[in-house]
C-alpha cells in the first residue's frame, strides 16, 4: 500500500548496440517510493525496500531510494529495511560503484 516505483532510462550520450541499462526495484510493506534515472550505456541498479510504515505522512516512516546515474557502466545495489530509510546515490562518470 502507498509504495511507488519510477524508472527513466535514455541513451543521451550516443552509442549504438551494447547501450542496454538495467533496473530491478523489489518493495514490500508501505510507503516504500523508488525513482531511478539512468543515462548513458551500461548503467544498473538494483533497489529492495522493506517498510512497515503505516502513517500517510510523507516523510515520517516513508522508505525513499533515488538513484541516478549518467555515464557509462555505474552499478548502485541500495537495500533498505525498517523505517524512515532515505538513500539518494549520483553517480555521473564511467565504472561507478555504490552500494
Amino acid at each position: 500500500t502507498g509504495a511507488t516505483a519510477s524508472v527513466t532510462q535514455t541513451n543521451l550520450l550516443g552509442g549504438g548496440f551494447g547501450d542496454i541499462n538495467t533496473s530491478e526495484i523489489t518493495q514490500s510493506g508501505n510507503l516504500g517510493t523508488a525513482l531511478v534515472s539512468q543515462n548513458g550505456q551500461g548503467n544498473a541498479s538494483d533497489v529492495t525496500q522493506s517498510s512497515g510504515g503505516t502513517q500517510v505522512f510523507a516523510g515520517a516512516d516513508s522508505t525513499i531510494a533515488d538513484i541516478s546515474q549518467i555515464g557509462t557502466d555505474n552499478t548502485s545495489t541500495v537495500t533498505q529495511s525498517g523505517n524512515a530509510q532515505w538513500a539518494f546515490v549520483d553517480q555521473i562518470g564511467a565504472n561507478n560503484t555504490s552500494t
